[in-house]
């Protein structure tokens, strides 16, 4: 029903390199969504990479209630909206170069109109946040059950639908 993070070593490195990894996972087309079932505050990332200017994070409450989740976009340019309760299904769509999304459940909580970034040549980490070349950080100690990385074309609904019918029949759905 997912793994929790420690909050200070504890991380899984996906093997996904954000920017070799795959087909559909593309610089204009991509999403990174991660499905949480604790509630915890924290400035940590359960999900991501980082390259000192480039960033693809999932952080669903951070310091001060704010969700930081983003996808292949300058740091200096990263968005936020409040949110008091980590749990459930965050992810961060791009559909083209100029194009940026938000979703919370399903529901676009965000859209941005904000150039994409070249893709970081590492692996997305989940629990943490790479920050290449390959060093784990800002560890995470809410429990991740589902990591989804694909194309920026899923149907963001439909996808939570699919998620939350599966974690009711095995049990683990916020």
């Amino acid at each position: 029903q997912g793994y929790t993070g420690d909050g200070a070593t504890s991380y899984i490195n996906t093997n996904f390199n954000e920017l070799s990894g795959g087909l559909n996972y593309t610089q204009n087309s991509n999403c990174i969504g991660a499905y949480i079932t604790t509630n915890v505050l924290g400035a940590v990332n359960d999900a991501g990479i980082f390259d000192a200017t480039n960033i693809t994070v999932i952080n669903p409450r951070s310091t001060g209630d704010a969700a930081f989740t983003n996808s292949n976009m300058a740091l200096a340019s990263i968005a936020s909206y409040g949110n008091t309760d980590s749990r459930g299904f965050y992810t961060a769509r791009r559909t083209s170069s100029s194009a940026g999304a938000v979703f919370q459940n399903g529901v676009s909580k965000i859209t941005q109109a904000i150039t994409s970034t070249a893709l970081i040549n590492g692996n997305i980490y989940a629990l943490a946040r790479n920050t290449t070349p390959a060093t784990p950080a800002a560890f995470s100690t809410r429990r991740q059950a589902i990591l989804v990385i694909g194309g920026g074309g899923i149907n963001q609904s439909e996808l939570y639908t699919n998620i939350q019918t599966l974690a009711t029949s095995i049990g683990f759905n916020v």
